[in-house]
C-alpha cells in the first residue's frame, strides 16, 4: 500500500473498487502495520480513524506523493492519469495510538 505521512495524518490513494472504501463509512477504525527491519521481525502499528477526503488533492496535485512514488509509476509503466483513474479515493487516516513490537 502506497502512503504519505503529511500534516499529522497518513494519506492513501485507494483503488476505485476497494471494499475498504465502503467499509470506512460504517467502521472508520483502522490499523496500519509496517515492518521496520528486513526480516519482518520488528513491526510498528498505527491505529487510527480513517475517512474519505473528497476535498483532498488528487495524486497529480500532490507533489510530495508523486516525488515518492514516481519511480514506481515509471517501473509499472503507469502514467499519473492512469493511477488517478484506478486510485481516485483519498483516505486520510488520523492516528490514535502507536505500538512498536
Amino acid at each position: 500500500m502506497w502512503f504519505l505521512w503529511t500534516d499529522g495524518a497518513l494519506l492513501v490513494y485507494s483503488h476505485r473498487r476497494a471494499p475498504r472504501n465502503d467499509n470506512i463509512a460504517e467502521r472508520p477504525s483502522v490499523a496500519f502495520n509496517l515492518n521496520t527491519d528486513a526480516s519482518g521481525d520488528e513491526v510498528v502499528t498505527m491505529e487510527g480513524v480513517a475517512r474519505i477526503d473528497a476535498d483532498g488533492p488528487r495524486a497529480s496535485q500532490n507533489p510530495a506523493y508523486l516525488a515518492k512514488y514516481r519511480p514506481r509509476l515509471d517501473e509499472y509503466g503507469w502514467t499519473v492519469e492512469y493511477f488517478e483513474g484506478e486510485y481516485p479515493v483519498l483516505l486520510r487516516i488520523t492516528p490514535t495510538r502507536w505500538r512498536v513490537a
